[in-house]
């Protein structure tokens, strides 16, 4: 799993389900639909995941394992993270917090300390994004797992990045991709890719930052398929600054098809950001200001903060489409744009 889930980790997974509800063991069907669930999460982008975590943390609940019952309240939050808002499932997280600290299981502790990271870095709260992925740091330095270092070391370089840090913020992510590399976790080097492809842009060397994505995306195209969208609309916004259009818009449009299959509220917004930034460049200043009055207003919903290279590019094409129109034009396509959902401003683009 920590590898990275393949289709003969779903088979297993629902062949075991699928023989312990047959032998009527409920503590062990639980545990296959927490480990089926997690894979679906990861290889499908979610699939029965929601359902099979749920149904796995209220039989853990009934049974009375702390343990399995915190496990499934952070899988939760994971896919409430990615596919819809982190800040409505801060409270699983906080759950699984108390149920691992209440066994004393650290491994589960530093997971959970990382989900409050990434929950408090969705929402704009730098300094408590800081203040968990240390905690989680320190704690996995100290017991593992080693994924943990790797990625609490990726998002604190990350955070530096945003506080303009450059040397510590380098220095966090060599560590981070030299740890991953040194211990085969793909996925991590993956994510330390795209966090130093955004820091990359967010100092405006934007050519350093395409082969970077383009490294994790080839990554998550074999191991995480959750994760192609997010990093497609890494691709897509980094050539549609270079001023590639064309290919800008064949990345987003394929990142578009797959959010609209499997929603991904935080991705779409990169996405609208990204096609807005393709509007611009080809002189439709009125689509650009409604796909990103769209994309504000998604946030909005969701509770997830522009930050760091996001909101450098989400101002540069503002103030693009804004030069480009009449004040009372540009007024009039973002109380169009703030009426669209995700989904229906990626159609308006898409038909």
């Amino acid at each position: 799993m920590t590898l990275g889930p393949t289709r003969a980790t779903l088979d297993a997974g629902r062949r075991s389900l699928e023989l312990f509800e047959r032998l009527g063991d409920r503590h062990e069907a639980a545990h296959s639909k927490l480990w089926l669930g997690q894979a679906e999460l990861q290889l499908l982008g979610g699939g029965d995941a929601p359902r099979l975590l749920q149904e796995a943390e209220a039989t853990f609940g009934e049974l009375g394992d702390r343990w399995g019952e915190a496990y499934a309240r952070a899988g939760r939050f994971s896919v409430e993270a990615y596919f819809g808002a982190p800040a409505r499932a801060v409270e699983l997280v906080e759950q699984a917090l108390e149920g691992f600290g209440a066994i004393g299981d650290t491994r589960g502790l530093t997971w959970v300390l990382s989900s409050l990271g990434m929950a408090a870095r969705s929402r704009g709260d730098l300094d408590e994004a800081a203040r968990r992925y240390e905690e989680a740091l320190a704690t996995a330095r100290a017991t593992g797992p080693t994924w943990i270092v790797c990625l609490a070391l990726v998002e604190l370089g990350s955070l530096a990045a945003i506080a303009g840090e450059d040397a510590r913020a380098d220095a966090m992510h060599r560590e981070a991709a030299a740890l991953a590399r040194r211990t085969g976790l793909r996925r991590g080097t993956a994510h330390v890719c795209n966090e130093m492809g955004l820091a990359a842009r967010l100092r405006g060397d934007v050519e350093r930052a395409l082969p970077l994505h383009f490294e994790a995306l080839g990554i998550h195209r074999e191991l995480v398929m959750a994760r192609v969208p997010r990093t497609l609309a890494h691709v897509g916004c980094t050539r549609a600054r270079l001023g590639d259009l064309d290919a800008a818009d064949a990345d987003l449009r394929e990142a578009a098809a797959l959010v609209l299959h499997i929603p991904q509220p935080s991705t779409a917004v990169l996405l609208l950001t990204g096609l807005a930034w393709v509007a611009a460049g080809r002189g439709d200043a009125e689509l650009a200001a409604r796909l990103l009055s769209a994309a504000d207003a998604t946030r909005e919903r969701i509770g997830v903060s522009a930050l760091g290279v996001e909101l450098v590019e989400t101002e540069l094409v503002r103030q693009a489409a804004r030069s480009s129109l009449e004040a009372p034009a540009f007024e009039v396509a973002l109380a169009a744009g703030r009426d669209l959902s995700p989904d229906q401003a990626l159609r308006v683009v898409l038909d």
